[in-house]
């Protein structure tokens, strides 16, 4: 079930599990698509729900056109996807839903710990491009104030003259051009004193959001786990997938990790989706995810 998209990078790697002979749900996060509401960007709990509401509805979608659904599910996403697409395999696996089982799971180039992505930006420690740093994070201080009351007035977080206007042009309503246009060229000219330091050193409400998210590869998986990320990724170093292969597999997960190699951030994606769609074809072939699974 595919969202309707006239962004071929959206759409793309739906369509190419559905030509491998999938049958591919593409979900919309809460806020996106037509969905009411601005999106709660790197909210893994709603994202996961989101996730699987569209799972039940491809169900009753098949239904409809008298198809049926395989049990098993064969779930990927990348780098914010990556983290419902685990979210999905935890909930899945703790019987969030009867007829759905996880078959196996490919995240691609997940930042799995976000606080520490966060931290490396604000100190200058990452390889990251500025300006994609400020983007980063205007969207998720926007994004994480509307869940997390993060300030109470935006010249606490954002100085001026962005404090005006930045919460208006997160809103979803607006093109990525236009906010990149908006915003400064580095997280040091966007952000107040004190929000850089609430960000480096986290507590409170901001702290425990950071943990959620920061534990997203900490629970017991019930199938194979094939983790794709990029060396010469300057965005989400390697190292993130590395610490979620070593959580997973510290829990019995059968997990592997593949290095896709010196591509950067949106490379990742291109050779992660092929690597993963060969695997899942060669598991359905193996037969160890059959439509009577």
């Amino acid at each position: 079930m595919i969202p309707d998209s006239d962004d071929a990078w959206e759409v793309s790697p739906a369509l190419i599990y559905a030509s491998a002979g999938f049958v591919a749900s593409l979900p919309d996060y809460l806020g996106m698509g037509t969905g009411p509401g601005p999106h709660p960007y790197m909210d893994v709990p709603s994202e996961t729900s989101a996730t699987l509401d569209m799972l039940r509805a491809a169900r009753q979608f098949a239904d409809q056109h008298q198809r049926r659904l395989a049990r098993s599910v064969l779930i990927t996403g990348f780098s914010q996807g990556a983290f419902p697409a685990l979210g999905l395999a935890h909930v899945l696996g703790s019987g969030a839903d009867p007829w759905f089982r996880v078959g196996a799971v490919a995240p691609i180039s997940g930042p799995y710990h976000w606080s520490r992505w966060v931290h490396d930006v604000l100190a200058g420690l990452g390889t990251i491009d500025a300006k994609s740093a400020t983007v980063y994070l205007a969207y998720l201080s926007v994004a994480w104030n509307r869940l997390h009351q993060l300030y109470a007035s935006p010249s606490d977080w954002y100085q001026r003259p962005f404090d005006v206007d930045i919460e208006t042009k997160m809103d979803g309503n607006h093109p990525v051009q236009e906010i990149i246009g908006f915003l400064p060229g580095s997280p040091e000219e966007l952000l107040t004193t004190s929000a850089i330091a609430a960000l480096e050193a986290p507590s409170g409400r901001l702290a425990s959001a950071f943990a959620v998210i920061d534990h997203t590869c900490q629970f017991a998986a019930t199938a194979p786990v094939r983790l794709f990320a990029a060396g010469g990724d300057p965005d989400v170093p390697i190292a993130n997938s590395q610490e979620c292969r070593g959580q997973l597999a510290a829990r019995g997960a059968p997990v592997e990790l593949v290095d896709v190699g010196q591509v950067d951030h949106l490379g990742s994606n291109v050779r992660g989706t092929a690597n993963a769609v060969a695997w899942f074809i060669a598991l359905r072939d193996r037969r160890v995810c059959s439509v009577d699974d």
